[in-house]
């Protein structure tokens, strides 16, 4: 499979306005801006390098690359604001240089630059679809397809749109792997085999699972339909949503209440643009704090 075509990108005045959030350097061809296995990563924007975005190899298939990026564009996608760990790698093939752009600088453009958050959000979406469609050997599961266990994996990374590859006892991965009947379902990624892998062993071989935090949570809303109806004094659209049109990104019409996917106006609702979204609005919700 050839390497995706070239998404959205930034342009030449956005591209400098979002530079002024990191710090130039240098890099080298065959370096690594980041590696499958990571616990977290920069996000870039190449200024002259050429970067190619890698499946590394698995047991049973060669080394792939999934994406090029080339000058103009940036690097990252829904992972960088999630906070999940690294499942490809980025390698420079041309030298030249990047701005290398921390997580929270990164959310904190996003909150501030409206219009390069509409551009990113987008991409990171796109590209996620792209990594699962052309990425699946990043993760493989092995087991039977109609046991409760194994439907109960597939569900789980069908749900975090993972990209993966399924395949039978009988495969070639099974006898590379060392595994037995008993070991299934199993998952190998990242040179690691999960035996009788479950959801929770899994997230943790993948670094899916979230780095705590030290700030107390009262409420989490998770819902796919318009239920704003206990949240009042804020304006909403004909069919219930909830209206995020503050200069404040992701702020609605009451001061310092913000809404994030599956209830604002004008999302998209899916789990992966809902993480996007809330994990932006943070950087609002500081600059509101920040602000009394």
């Amino acid at each position: 499979m050839p390497p995706a075509e070239r998404g959205r990108i930034l342009d030449d005045e956005q591209f400098l306005r979002l530079a002024d959030y990191g710090e130039a350097e240098q890099v080298e061809p065959g370096q690594d801006l980041y590696a499958t296995g990571d616990d977290s990563y920069d996000f870039f924007l190449l200024t002259t390098a050429e970067v190619d975005i890698v499946r590394e190899a698995t047991a049973i298939e060669p080394e792939r690359v999934i994406y090029r990026t080339r000058p103009g564009d940036f690097l990252g996608e829904l992972s960088l604001l999630t906070g999940q760990h690294v499942y490809l790698t980025a390698r420079v093939v041309a030298a030249g240089t990047v701005v290398r752009i921390g997580a929270e600088q990164l959310r904190r453009a996003i909150a501030e630059q409206v219009d390069i958050a509409d551009v990113l959000l987008a991409a990171f979406q796109e590209r996620r679809e792209v990594i699962r469609a052309s990425a699946g050997g990043a993760l493989e599961i092995v087991g039977e397809p109609d046991t409760a266990a194994t439907l109960e994996l597939r569900a789980y990374v069908e749900q975090l749109l993972l990209p993966h590859t399924f395949r039978r006892p009988e495969s070639a991965l099974m006898t590379s792997a060392g595994l037995t009947a008993d070991d299934l379902p199993a998952a190998i990624a990242h040179g690691s085999v999960v035996r009788r892998a479950t959801s929770g062993t899994l997230a943790q071989a993948l670094g899916l699972t979230y780095r705590p935090g030290d700030r107390p949570v009262d409420l989490v809303v998770v819902g796919a339909g318009p239920e704003s109806g206990w949240l009042t004094g804020v304006a909403t659209a004909d069919d219930g949503f909830i209206r995020t049109e503050s200069a404040l990104p992701f702020q609605t019409s009451a001061p310092r209440v913000f809404a994030v996917g599956d209830l604002r106006s004008g999302s998209t609702k899916r789990v992966a643009t809902a993480v996007g979204e809330g994990a932006s609005a943070v950087s609002s919700v500081h600059t509101a704090l920040a602000g009394d």
